[in-house]
């Protein structure tokens, strides 16, 4: 893992545990709502590991985050909007975390925690960006295929044989165990039961869900890879119990937003493909409108458990507005340590609520935003979430205590309610886009001694291609890799741009890469981009980036030369 920044943070003694801190284990699902489990009146899904936990913990039931994956990891790893970090979308260059933002494992590991990250990190693969640049000490992302996986283990790459998610609980708790005589932090980033390429889960968990009437083949899909991820959480509780460590440790569970549903909400071209073509429907979800990528309460409000025997008491309930900012604060809290001062957390401490002990709590309003372009419009897909009221696009009003699904707009009828909120949502996008430097993507550094080799997928790449800050001069090798050459008439060529100077190359049929060497790059702020010429007709379009010509850039950098 790469060298973590270092901060200077407040150190505080004792928890209340006693002298030693406690323990966290932060597990977070992908795409998964209230629906899909059992613990939540649905009758055919089967969870039991979880339907435990739930019975274990306080549950925070009216937790709110993003509706798309990489925004809701940014403000839970920072206590921040999305907005203000530099991630509010999945792709695009909306999906890199801030250079200078302060994390949740970075402050933890300033305090003597051991830190390991598992799983899908989403926000950023270079340099200032990575799980090891903001904190963690111990490393493991993903790696492919779904079956017998390698995954770069802290930098170590490695086969492992099964389905990939049980290889990384594999990881993940011989990591806890290891680490069992010091206070840790695990953060386990699930990938289920977000859609993918099937077969989703292996068969055995998907059958018992195949032919039940009312799902469609991609639910049966869906609550096969909910039975998987059952099963792993069980495994960490598991071992947290044979390690003897459950009143020294804290369980957070929660998804990143809610479940990918087919409902007459859902507005976004490749999620609607997602659904048409695996056979996801509009399966169970407890009430409430609409799913992944909407404001509606369907795609923002999760269940939230946390469970901490002899601290927190099982089976509280919270109904109090909660949110993904309040992760970072609330861990903090619990674990005695001070949150740093700067950059200032969106997000208040839960632990008053979760203890029993708050007393006129305040009255709140989150902003949550999914504008899927380079510059986010205001009230496009917005929404302000109070207590009482939420606020949808800046015109419709639902009375969320009496009305959670959204059925019934009462604008109408409380005009000043609607005025208010709107005065809340202006004032926050125009301080959070002002932080934001005006939502100007995210960079890569490069001329530093924490990487020499980058690569650049497409998810990064904004329309003004990808952004690097040169921390100072030298030469650059950019290889073009994964060239579709089926996409082409004939040979074809690329043009690099790097700060306005273009490279020409050409290529013939069959080639699978090209490069530009001794490529020369200033010191400073720049953009660097891909042209090509000679595509001929493109493929039926069936994923995001089929008909793309390329899969990703390698920069090689050394330094001093040029």
């Amino acid at each position: 893992a790469a060298m973590m920044p270092q901060v200077s943070l407040p150190r505080q003694s004792g928890a209340e545990s006693g002298g030693r801190r406690p323990n966290v284990v932060m597990i977070v699902s992908d795409d998964q709502g209230f629906g899909d489990l059992g613990c939540y009146g649905n009758p055919i899904v089967q969870t039991p590991q979880l339907d435990a936990l739930y019975r274990q913990s306080v549950r925070l039931n009216q937790f709110i985050v993003s509706p798309l994956c990489a925004p809701t990891r940014a403000a839970l790893m920072t206590g921040r909007y999305d907005y203000r970090v530099g991630v509010w979308d999945t792709y695009g260059g909306r999906a890199m975390l801030r250079d200078g933002e302060v994390t949740l494992p970075m402050v933890l590991a300033e305090a003597g925690y051991q830190t390991g990250f598992f799983g899908k990190w989403h926000l950023g693969g270079n340099y200032p960006s990575r799980p090891g640049d903001k904190g963690f000490g111990f490393v493991c992302p993903y790696g492919g295929p779904k079956f017998n996986p390698r995954f770069n283990v802290n930098g170590t790459r490695q086969q492992f044989s099964g389905f990939y998610e049980d290889a990384l609980f594999d990881v993940a708790l011989g990591w806890i165990e290891e680490n069992r005589e010091r206070p840790f932090f695990a953060y386990v980033a699930s990938k289920l039961p977000h859609d993918a390429p099937l077969p989703m889960a292996p068969e055995e968990y998907v059958a018992p869900y195949r032919g039940v009437a009312g799902l469609g083949d991609g639910d049966a899909e869906v609550y096969g890879m909910m039975s998987k991820l059952d099963e792993n959480v069980g495994r960490v509780l598991q071992k947290i119990r044979d390690l003897g460590l459950e009143e020294d440790t804290i369980v957070v569970f929660f998804p990143d937003n809610g479940p990918l549903r087919q409902t007459p909400d859902l507005k976004t071209p490749y999620e609607l493909s997602v659904c048409a073509e695996y056979g996801i429907t509009d399966r169970y979800s407890m009430g409430l409108r609409a799913g992944k990528t909407s404001v509606y309460e369907g795609g923002i409000r999760v269940p939230c458990f946390m469970r901490w025997p002899g601290v927190l008491e099982p089976e509280r309930e919270i109904d109090r507005l909660a949110a993904h900012i309040d992760i970072f604060p609330t861990l903090l809290d619990l674990c005695g340590i001070s949150p740093p001062e700067e950059p200032r957390c969106d997000g208040l401490s839960l632990a008053p609520l979760l203890r029993g002990e708050a007393e006129d709590w305040p009255e709140r309003e989150i902003a949550i935003q999914s504008d899927r372009v380079p510059v986010p419009r205001p009230w496009h897909n917005a929404c302000v979430r109070g207590e009482r009221y939420k606020l949808v696009n800046g015109d419709e009003l639902y009375d969320i205590r009496s009305d959670p699904g959204e059925t019934e707009d009462i604008a109408g009828d409380h005009p000043e309610v609607a005025v208010r909120m709107r005065g809340v949502y202006d004032r926050w996008y125009s301080e959070v886009s002002a932080e934001n430097d005006g939502f100007a993507p995210s960079y890569a550094i490069v001329g530093s001694e924490r990487q020499s080799v980058f690569s650049f997928g497409l998810t990064g790449r904004h329309p003004q291609g990808w952004r690097l800050k040169l921390a100072c001069r030298g030469e650059g090798k950019f290889t073009v890799q994964g060239i579709q050459g089926d996409l082409f008439a004939g040979d074809g060529a690329f043009a690099l741009s790097v700060a306005g100077v273009q490279y020409r190359k050409t290529f013939a049929a069959g080639q699978r890469q090209v490069v530009f060497d001794s490529v020369p790059l200033t010191a400073g702020d720049t953009y660097f981009d891909i042209a090509v010429e000679g595509l001929g007709a493109k493929r039926k379009f069936r994923r995001i980036f089929d008909d793309l010509a390329f899969r990703r850039v390698r920069l090689e950098f050394t330094p001093g030369a040029g």
